[in-house]
């Protein structure tokens, strides 16, 4: 983790903190594209206060099974076009962007 990460030094599953889940939400980019799930940090962090045990749960459930739900880790491969590149036609114009859940 980041030295201006709060959290403790995880071991090997220990449970998440309210803490830790806090500050991962809060550091969500608001403007990353959308993931296959349509969703965007702005929807988790409009309903986090109502959802964060329900989050909480869900995470520390996944982790103490040593399990993480397949849909976090789909992810959706967009072509962006490289700036300057002259001949869209050719495959080095463009670089290839994985576009994660948020959750994942």
């Amino acid at each position: 983790m980041e030295a201006t990460c709060n959290c403790r030094k995880r071991t090997a599953n220990s449970p998440f903190t309210q803490n830790e889940v806090d500050v991962i939400v809060k550091r969500q980019n608001d403007k990353k594209s959308l993931g296959k799930d349509a969703l965007t940090a702005n929807v988790i962090k409009q309903f986090y206060d109502v959802a964060l045990y329900v989050l909480l749960g869900l995470l520390n459930a996944c982790l103490s099974v040593e399990c993480f739900l397949k849909v976090f880790k789909h992810f959706v491969v967009k072509a962006i076009p490289k700036p300057g590149a002259e001949n869209k036609t050719s495959p080095k114009a463009w670089r290839p962007v994985s576009l994660l859940p948020v959750m994942g």
